[in-house]
């Protein structure tokens, strides 16, 4: 948990002195980034970079924080509006189930140490058209892209929005992109799509944008590509 990062700083100062002309890339799923300063290097974060120094000529990109599948399908008949399972890791977190839960519709499962928890979020997701997806102690969140995966539509909430590949993907087709100071806002936007019908082409679109660079071998190869130009 970057309590010594000295012989990660030797590494990276070793590599720049053997190769200073060299451009570099790595990726760090650890939340905040890389916790040290490495030149002419291309770093894809996928949860943040709020406790990293950035070298010279560096730049960060984010991408996906990648999960296997869940198991299972969505019912056929999905009965809440929207759903979330988790713990209290960030105070927007709080915020939000606090305004939330005594709305028709919205199920919420908070306990970290029930031994099928797994087990309760699919069921509660795969009954949902929307997930909730706060941020935690990164700006990203696991749940954005379990959502999509699970065919729900993820409402993000954060006041920092760690989204990758923004010049492929069209977030605001596929999600719900909420700022803290708009969970209010919540319950009408929800509403609105579900009264309309146009929720559908949310899921949708996030499935072909799923399968096309949020999982295993689709955020590789867009890392890839990258790399090469």
């Amino acid at each position: 948990y970057g309590k010594n990062v000295q012989p990660l700083k030797d590494f990276c100062n070793q590599l720049i002195s053997k190769h200073p002309n060299e451009k570099f890339f790595t990726i760090v799923q650890y939340d905040g980034g890389t916790l040290v300063d490495i030149d002419n290097c291309l770093i894809f974060g996928s949860s943040g970079n709020f406790s990293s120094p950035i070298g010279n000529n560096s730049s960060y990109e984010p991408i996906p924080l990648l999960c296997d599948p869940h198991n299972g399908q969505p019912k056929e008949v999905r009965t809440n509006k929207a759903g979330y399972a988790g713990i209290d890791t960030h105070p927007i977190r709080k915020k939000m189930y606090e305004y939330l839960k005594n709305f028709n519709g919205y199920e919420f499962f908070l306990n970290s140490h029930d031994p099928n928890r797994t087990e309760k979020f699919r069921e509660i997701l795969y009954n949902s058209v929307f997930a909730l997806a706060p941020r935690g102690y990164g700006p990203a969140s696991y749940r954005m892209y379990e959502a999509i995966q699970m065919q729900c539509i993820p409402i993000y909430i954060s006041d920092e929005f760690w989204l990758p590949f923004t010049n492929e993907i069209e977030w605001d087709k596929m999600s719900l992109l909420i700022n803290e100071n708009e969970i209010e806002s919540i319950p009408e936007k929800v509403d609105h799509l579900l009264d309309s019908g146009e929720y559908q082409n949310y899921i949708d679109y996030g499935q072909e944008i799923y399968n096309k660079y949020l999982t295993w071998d689709g955020c590789l190869n867009a890392i890839a590509k990258r790399i090469v130009k």
